[in-house]
């Protein structure tokens, strides 16, 4: 996270970029415009959460839908910088920002998991410690206008999940529709497989375990758009940035594209 000073200019919408550095990967930007951090009067660094003022009494009305503060789950580790922005999704897909001073009550659960700041722009974010087991899931929740919005995150070390994060196939010889665009590991066992990302789509989900020392993977599919033919647990080699599948496989999704066997960075 930049540690420069700033000052809130209430002429131009606030943006928020925070990329959270997980070894291989950065994490997905997390983006928010027009967060009405002004009304706080916040020049400076960071601010605790604590010495916040109370939310404006203008906040706008969210209307009908899902609030939250991010849509996929998120997996972090220790000394992670990470915004905590409410949004409004109200259809699959959608993710409308709402002032981040409208915000209140605050809290992670367990409170020991994260530290709760606010920075220069007006934005709340969460700094994960160490102070809360690997694999913990980590509640984040806070008020709207009286309706509560809530996200999860999972901690999580590279050395003992060296599979977390998002990976991309290389199309190395392949039918270019045969390619994996976006294979994701999460650390709460989670994962997802997707042919051609669009917004929140995902071809097929499900549960995962890894061995790292036989390099076995297990794919326990729950549920999906589309399934795959051919999907099968096996073992895959783990080399730095680069998967290589052994016997596993993710599937073949077109009956005239072989699947592509190439490896994953």
């Amino acid at each position: 996270m930049n540690s420069n000073t700033f000052t809130c200019q209430c002429e131009s919408p606030a943006m928020s970029a925070v990329t959270s550095e997980v070894g291989r990967f950065v994490f997905p930007v997390v983006m928010a415009l027009g967060l009405g951090g002004c009304g706080q009067g916040l020049i400076g660094e960071k601010t605790l959460a604590a010495d916040v003022q109370a939310a404006p009494q203008d906040c706008p009305d969210p209307g009908p839908g899902a609030l939250l503060f991010w849509m996929e789950p998120e997996s972090l580790m220790p000394g992670t910088t990470w915004p905590v922005i409410p949004y409004l999704s109200a259809m699959p897909g959608s993710m409308d920002p709402l002032p981040s001073a409208c915000l209140t009550g605050l809290e992670v659960v367990p409170s020991e998991a994260a530290e709760i700041s606010v920075n220069a722009y007006g934005e709340y974010e969460i700094e994960v410690t160490d102070a809360v087991p690997i694999g913990t899931t980590v509640d984040v929740r806070g008020q709207y206008k009286g309706r509560t919005v809530r996200s999860r995150f999972t901690v999580f070390r590279r050395d003992e999940a060296p599979l977390t994060g998002y990976w991309r196939q290389n199309d190395e010889g392949c039918d270019s529709r045969s390619v994996i665009q976006e294979l994701v590991f999460n650390a709460d066992g989670s994962f997802s497989v997707t042919w051609e990302p669009f917004e929140v789509y995902k071809d097929y989900w499900g549960k995962f375990t890894y061995n790292d020392e036989t390099g076995q993977l297990d794919l326990d599919v729950e549920a999906g758009n589309f399934i795959a033919q051919g999907i099968s647990s096996g073992t895959i080699r783990l080399e730095g940035d680069r998967l290589t599948l052994g016997t596993a496989s993710f599937g073949q999704r077109f009956k005239d594209a072989p699947e592509c066997r190439a490896p994953f960075n």
